[in-house]
Parts: C-alpha cells; structure tokens; sequence
C-alpha cells in the first residue's frame, strides 16, 4: 500500500520519519552531502516516508527577546528531493497573502504531492490568508494531498483542539501530523474528544500520526 492510501486510512500504521533541511546559506555541497548521510541512516528502517519540516520565527509568542538571531531552512521543497522515499513537505504560511499562495502552490505541483500546512505562531492576530482559506485552496489542487498539524497539549476547557481538528478536515485535510507525544493523556483526551465531535458532525476522522527522528511514527 503506498502513502497516500495510508495516510488516508486512519486504520493504517504510517512509519515516517522527520528531519529539518540545513540552514539557508549553507554550501550546496554541505547540503548534498547532509542529505546523503541522513539517506544512508534511513536506507535500512521500514519507512513509508519522510516528513521535512519548514520553520518560522515564533517572536510573536513570548515577549521575551530571543536569545539567538531567527535564521531560516533551504527550502523544504528543495530538500526532499534528495530522498527516494515519498516526502511530505510542510509550508508555514507566514505572512503570505492569497495570490502569493496560489503562486507558491502553482509553482509546487511537480515536486510535492503530499502537503502539511502550518498556520501562523500568535493568535489574535489578523493576517492576509487566514488558515483555513489557505487549507481549501491546496485541497481543491488535485495535485496535493493535504495534511494539518494537530498539538495536543493545547487542547483544554478554553480552547478545543478537537473543534480545529473537524474544522481542518472540512475544510480539506486528510491527516493531521503532531510533532510528537509528550504526555499520553493529553493526547487520549483529544482523540476521544475528536472522534466525539466528528459523530456529531456526521464527518468521518482524519488520520494523525506523529513523526520522529529515531524511530519513524506510529499510528494513533
């Protein structure tokens, strides 16, 4: 069964595995040859894929000053071009705007098949392309297989994960990815929660998995 037709299937275990491209800036023979090593490691695990991450400045979060520079990835979508195995490509959305999206989604079609979108660090800020609208665009391209990010740790009384995660998946996400399992209970809470709402809603769940950089990820 190839990836898409796991990811797709809640009843399905995925095995992924997740890396971060290089820092921007870093010589192209530096980057092949990351890119090279990390290939060998994966060459012997029963991966279905890899999942490359985009990161973005998270100032918005604290008030406190950083305490390094922000300094950018390559471009995920020129990174998981080194792998043989199928990638999916995260993209933060930033700042972008409808037009830059559609571009950027445009320019996309021939090297990313299965897409994982990232909204913005702060909330209650406004910002030219809110998330969902981002989320239907890409689904509505038959070129992506679209994916959101799930974190349950903020599901709580004030504010339901589980409501984001249906809203995701009618707007168009097929799976959801979360960075990883810190606490089990939490995670359970979402889940039962999440399942609980999409009955009522009538919706079938999406899947969710949780990539890792040791061991791939499992199903939940």
């Amino acid at each position: 069964m190839d990836l898409r037709a796991k990811l797709l299937d809640p009843a399905q275990q995925v095995l992924l595995y997740g890396t971060t491209p290089p820092r921007e800036g870093t010589p192209p023979e530096q980057v092949d040859s990351a890119a090279d090593k990390l290939a060998a490691r994966l060459a012997g695990l029963p991966l279905d894929g890899v999942v490359v991450y985009d990161i973005q400045d998270e100032t918005g979060r604290t008030l406190a000053p950083r305490p390094f520079p922000f300094i950018r990835t390559i471009d995920p979508r020129d990174y998981a071009r080194f792998f043989r195995l199928p990638t999916v490509v995260y993209k933060a959305l930033g700042t972008m705007d409808e037009p830059q999206w559609r571009k950027w989604l445009a320019e996309s079609e021939k090297s990313v098949q299965f897409l994982s979108i990232v909204g913005r660090p702060a909330s209650g800020v406004r910002y030219p392309l809110p998330l969902s609208r981002a989320i239907r665009i890409a689904s509505e391209n038959p070129a992506f297989i679209v994916g959101g990010v799930v974190i349950a740790e903020r599901h709580d009384e004030q504010r339901s994960e589980a409501a984001r995660l249906l809203a995701k998946g009618i707007e168009g996400c097929g799976y959801f990815i979360s960075q990883a399992v810190y606490h089990a209970a939490p995670t359970r809470r979402l889940l039962a929660d999440y399942l609980r709402d999409c009955r009522g809603a009538g919706a079938q769940p999406s899947a969710s998995c949780s990539p890792s950089r040791r061991a791939g990820a499992r199903r939940r």
